[in-house]
């Protein structure tokens, strides 16, 4: 909770929310890219993608054909099909980080959150990726929210904040 000002998030004041309906608000509306991805190792990569939806009612509801949803997030993130059945832990680093992406898009979440999701890219991997990244979120209608500590990614973003910065705010809409 914030020490002061308010957290908005698709409209809802999170500081209003109990423990369980923020857990609630969290899995339907916000999708996490962790920076160690947080695969489960032996589920299959469409384990892995279609693993929110059993949480999330609302994001359930939102995937007509769960596994074709799943399929074609793969495809447009350039991960083959013949990767579905594997097991994660079996991935490339870019690949394990392209199945935390569909993980996250999975049902059209409000808000992306993604935490050093580049950090173990090459830049030129890394531009292919936000790319992509970016694509995937102006499809789905979903809103991006990054945290890094590369300043030459600033120039991909409208908005750039620096936590130095944070300080001088009070209520503020990212």
């Amino acid at each position: 909770m914030p020490s002061k000002g308010v957290v908005q998030v698709a409209g809802n004041d999170l500081s209003k929310l109990s423990a369980s309906l923020l857990d609630q608000f969290r899995v339907e509306k916000i999708g996490i890219i962790f920076q160690q991805f947080n695969l489960l190792p032996f589920g299959s990569v469409l384990d892995n993608i279609l693993l929110p939806l059993s949480f999330a009612p609302e994001r359930r509801a939102r995937v007509v054909q769960p596994k074709e949803t799943a399929r074609k997030l793969c495809t447009d993130l350039g991960l083959p099909d013949n990767l579905l059945n594997m097991r994660a832990s079996t991935l490339s680093v870019g690949q394990q980080q392209r199945v935390a992406v569909a993980r996250a898009m999975i049902g059209e979440p409000a808000l992306l959150v993604a935490d050093e999701p580049t950090s173990a890219l090459d830049e030129s991997t890394q531009i292919a990726f936000l790319d992509l990244l970016f694509t995937q979120s102006q499809n789905n209608n979903t809103s991006l929210l990054m945290v890094s500590h590369d300043e030459r990614l600033s120039k991909y973003f409208d908005r750039v904040v620096r936590m130095t910065e944070i300080a001088s705010f009070g209520k503020t809409t990212l």
